[in-house]
């Protein structure tokens, strides 16, 4: 059995190690923090240094790019006029995971070879380790199954499309079996 002034000291021994580390971290955060704050320095310095120079440097600096502009062979085919504000573009990945949602679902449905509800082809979309980028896959699996061209709704799951319906399968009968 060990002395009991032996733990204390391994206590205070780990404890020191672990207020080290927490030391030496918070000291990384300051030397980082430190070349932050030295940048936002130096650029709040050059914008103050633009913003002092006065209207009269802007305007000289863009009469001379409208001037270049338009002496360009498509300078008269530019308007200085803003273009009015748009929708920002919707971002075309969860297309292109709907179309791969899609061939693996029926590549599930097809080695399970039977109807498969849309939680169980999800599963088995996770299975074959396929890792989703949506913030929601099951939605996704829904929208994606709902337009899938190889497969079509069949009761409460899916099958594949031109291919028989697979013959139901008898459910296990519940009987109970009496004991002596």
């Amino acid at each position: 059995m060990q002395n009991p002034s032996q733990d204390f000291l391994a206590l205070m021994k780990a404890n020191i190690s672990t207020k080290q580390r927490e030391l030496d971290r918070l000291i990384d955060l300051v030397q980082r923090l430190k070349v932050e704050l030295a940048e936002e320095e130096r650029l709040y310095s050059q914008v103050a240094k633009y913003a002092n120079t006065g209207e009269s440097a802007t305007a000289g600096f863009v009469a001379r790019v409208s001037e270049e502009i338009e002496s360009h062979p498509v300078g008269g085919q530019l308007s200085s006029e803003p273009e009015p504000a748009t929708r920002k573009p919707r971002v075309t990945t969860h297309v292109y995971e709907s179309d791969r949602i899609r061939v693996m679902a029926a590549d599930v449905v097809r080695e399970a070879g039977r109807i498969m509800s849309g939680p169980e082809i999800l599963a088995g979309i996770r299975d074959k380790g396929y890792v989703f980028e949506s913030t929601s896959p099951a939605e996704l699996v829904k929208k994606a199954l709902r337009t899938a061209p190889e497969l079509m709704k069949a009761g409460r799951g899916y099958w594949l499309k031109g291919i028989d319906l697979p013959a139901p399968q008898p459910k296990a009968s519940k009987t109970k079996t009496r004991s002596a």
